[in-house]
């Protein structure tokens, strides 16, 4: 069929002993050039998009032993007959299975790309090389994927800070057995992710800088540090909603403007947080736990608690080295944590209607005084 790239064409074979790698390679180039003469964009010298292709991989298992490395493209398609029908494999421990460095519009589906003792399933890279002829890694689409048994799943941007891997979307892809399922990494901002799994990754979602302000309906499921950390969230707000979570702990938060978890079910096993923040303002609501803890670590910020439910009887955490005060002349001048229609303790179910906890300075700026706890009704 005109304008599609048929992988098995090019020699490819997927029958999960012979190496696919060259014949995958020309597979590519034929579609979108080679990495020193790619297809590129519209600009001058470049045959830009319009001829580029679909690349095709048929139902097989495709075994690699070297990273396939994709041309600078813009409006790319990669094309499998199914996650579960389709995998690329590299063979070569602690290697990449497929890198870009300069990916644009483009759209990636319906694969599995595996990994063996390391190594990243797919470097979602731009690295500024001066012989690409695009600006970045953006706008892209990634659906119906998995990622598996790498150290990270898919590499959002690059740690160096030269990338700029931005404004992407990603649907109901599944993260398995992965040290991290997706990594976000400086200019690597707005990555937003829609469904999907995570199960029996390290982490889940590690956002060290960058951002995925919007994660919406996503299953975790046996994360052995938590589902979701935020080290540095990019300035942007960030939405957790509608996830389900099995993990012993669910999100860890600090470095970002604000942070909203809403209508999440973590119902883990053994004793785990919810959430675990440092001075970052938050609203949690309507959300349940059965064996997460609420720690907070406010620090002149305002903590919100609504519509919720808690198993634990002390489900409530706070830092006692004196980040959770209220550093001005009066009581509400600075940081606490407000809580409405709170739920807490299985065991003894007991209900918080409206609950101000907060801490006065220490004597001489020191450790501060202990928690007040203040109840109060609306007039």
């Amino acid at each position: 069929m005109t304008g599609i790239v048929n992988v098995k064409d090019y020699g490819a074979v997927g029958n999960g002993s012979i190496d696919d790698g060259a014949a995958l390679l020309a597979a590519i180039t034929a579609a979108y050039g080679s990495f020193t003469s790619p297809n590129g964009d519209v600009r001058a010298g470049y045959i830009g998009p319009y001829v580029n292709k679909v690349v095709y991989f048929p139902a097989g298992h495709y075994i690699i032993t070297s990273p396939l490395q994709l041309p600078a493209t813009m409006g790319g398609h990669l094309l499998g007959a199914g996650s579960d029908a389709v995998r690329i494999e590299n063979v070569t421990p602690g290697s990449t299975v497929i890198n870009t460095d300069g990916w644009t519009y483009g759209v990636v589906e319906g694969l599995t790309f595996k990994g063996i003792d390391g190594g990243t399933a797919v470097g979602f890279d731009w690295k500024g090389s001066a012989t690409h002829p695009l600006t970045g890694n953006q706008l892209c689409l990634f659906r119906d994927l998995a990622f598996e048994g790498c150290n990270i799943g898919i590499q959002c941007g690059v740690a160096s800070g030269a990338a700029q891997s931005d404004t992407s979307l990603f649907i109901n892809n599944r993260f398995t057995n992965n040290a991290i399922g997706m990594v976000t990494h400086d200019n690597a901002l707005l990555e937003t992710v829609l469904g999907g799994t995570f199960i029996n990754n390290g982490c889940g979602i590690f956002v060290i800088r960058g951002s995925a302000p919007i994660l919406r309906g996503i299953n975790f499921s046996g994360s052995i540090d938590q589902d979701v950390r935020i080290e540095a969230g990019g300035n942007d707000n960030h939405h957790i909603s509608g996830c389900v979570s099995t993990s012993t702990n669910f999100i860890l938060a600090g470095g970002l403007n604000f942070l909203v978890i809403e209508g999440c079910r973590h119902t883990a096993t053994s004793n785990g947080y919810f959430v675990n923040t440092a001075n970052v303002p938050a609203v949690v609501k309507g959300c349940y736990s059965s064996k997460g803890q609420v720690f907070c670590g406010v620090g002149g910020v305002r903590f919100r608690i609504v519509d919720s439910v808690f198993d634990r009887s002390d489900w409530f955490g706070f830092d006692q080295g004196g980040n959770m005060w209220s550093p001005g002349s009066g009581p509400f001048s600075g940081g606490m944590v407000e809580i409405e229609n709170l739920t807490y303790n299985a065991a003894t179910p007991t209900q918080i209607l409206r609950q101000r906890r907060y801490f006065l300075p220490g004597p001489g700026g020191g450790y501060p005084n202990p928690l007040v706890t203040e109840n109060y009704v609306v007039a």
